[in-house]
């Protein structure tokens, strides 16, 4: 429920932290099996609360503590639910895989994916029991989220657990962790996790996220009433016919594109729904289409492969704000400058107009690095400068102010957005109408 946040770096308390890593790409799912669940004696109970604070390695700055909270249980599952990068959620462990909801996204859950399991495996984040060592855990996810319109996402949750370890918390299983939404939007990490509460520690390059158990009681997972009338028999096939018309709606999308924004969360719009990202915003200001190429957690690195996708619809625009992934996880100005220069090459040799918005990220315990990283992007600019629009600016009056920051304090809220938006249309679209009126207009509703 990352800038991701990435998925290691938070709970899924709230439906942000699974948000963060999401894209439109979609798993393939075997809906054959029921779930992989591993049979558990006991589950949290009611009022059973942990509180996650990660922290980044280079900077040694910590993110807001964030709150998870067993809030009811459902046939013997427990329902976590709170609040990360402005939204408010809930998880539960449904028949088919982990399902995750926003308040405003919970009536468009389909009932099939609510169904009781066979063997529920739900503590937090994400396993309550591992499996044996040497054994892989996997586990089907399902998204519901405003970002995204409420309508799903798919991906794939796994965990292999390595070998046996000791925390102040206790004994763990040690394994690691990958979610998985498509090629290019894994998100890997080492995890440990402690029987009967989950995940307690999460460590990946250039981060640390740290659980502490305010109170959990375990208690025996006591079947109620089956929330669902549906007839288990009848699931798979009732299942399996929705995933159908998803991925056949999803196929009839053909996107023609001629302006393109690129980049991690920033682009889309994590921490709002999907209105109120600044593409969206953008596009309503200059009355022209902006595809969002953005997916949270992407680095530079990640970007410099995944140009394929933004050369597959030969855009005429492309406003391309990336960097701050690389500064979270420490990774040296030089290769990140090199990736967007080759990012912006690519660009500008198949066409593009490139609008390349400069960062800011604040880091007083390295100074030198934070001036290497908020140069290159006018460095860049100055070797394209007929194909490069460089906005300095676009993240000013943004990060960093509460009343335009998501819950998170690092991300933009739908005010934050509008600002960005704003940034970037004074500083190259009101100057540059003339080069788009080629572009479609948006249809009218």
């Amino acid at each position: 429920m990352n800038t991701i946040r990435s998925l290691p770096a938070a709970r899924l308390a709230g439906v942000g932290l699974v948000v963060g890593m999401m894209t439109g790409c979609s798993a393939t799912l075997d809906i054959s099996r029921s779930t992989d669940a591993i049979a558990v004696p006991t589950v949290p109970g009611v009022g059973s609360v942990w509180v996650n604070v990660t922290r980044y390695l280079h900077s040694g700055a910590s993110r807001k503590p964030e709150e998870l909270r067993v809030v009811r249980l459902l046939d013997g599952r427990p329902i976590v639910a709170g609040e990360t990068f402005g939204y408010r959620g809930e998880i539960v462990e449904g028949a088919y895989g982990t399902v995750v909801y926003t308040e405003t996204c919970a009536a468009k859950v389909p009932e099939e994916l609510m169904a009781t399991p066979q063997a529920p495996n739900q503590c937090a984040w994400h396993l309550c029991y591992p499996p044996e060592i040497g054994r892989t855990f996997t586990r089907p996810m399902f998204i519901f989220v405003e970002l995204y319109s409420c309508e799903p996402k798919k991906g794939i949750y796994r965990f292999t657990a390595l070998r046996e370890g000791t925390t102040i918390h206790g004994p763990v299983v040690i394994g690691d962790a990958l979610v998985d939404f498509g090629m290019f939007n894994k998100v890997a990490w080492q995890s440990h996790v402690m029987p009967g509460y989950g995940e307690v520690l999460g460590e990946s390059p250039g981060r640390v996220t740290e659980y502490s158990t305010v109170k959990v009681e375990l208690m025996n997972r006591k079947r109620e009433p089956a929330a669902s009338s549906t007839s288990r028999s009848a699931l798979p096939a009732r299942l399996a016919e929705w995933l159908d018309r998803e991925a056949r709606q999803a196929g009839d999308k053909q996107r023609e594109c001629r302006i393109v924004a690129y980049g991690d969360s920033l682009t889309e719009g994590l921490g709002a729904g999907k209105d109120d990202a600044y593409p969206s915003v953008l596009s309503r200001m200059i009355d022209m289409e902006i595809c969002n190429f953005g997916a949270s957690g992407r680095t530079t690195s990640v970007a410099r492969e995944a140009i394929s996708e933004v050369l597959s619809v030969q855009p005429k625009v492309v406003i391309l704000i990336l960097g701050g992934n690389d500064a979270l996880r420490g990774i040296s100005a030089w290769n990140t400058k090199e990736n967007i220069r080759s990012i912006v090459a690519t660009l500008v040799a198949a066409g593009s107009l490139v609008v390349l918005g400069a960062v800011e990220v604040s880091d007083s315990s390295s100074p030198n690095y934070l001036a290497s990283l908020q140069g290159l992007h006018s460095e860049i600019a100055n070797e394209f400068p007929e194909h490069v629009m460089f906005v300095p600016g676009a993240t000013a009056g943004v990060l960093g102010n509460p009343e335009t920051t998501s819950s998170d304090g690092m991300h933009p809220n739908a005010a934050g957005y509008r600002r960005l938006a704003q940034n970037l249309y004074d500083a190259a679209f009101a100057g540059v109408m003339d080069i788009l009126k080629t572009v479609p207009r948006i249809p009218a509703n």
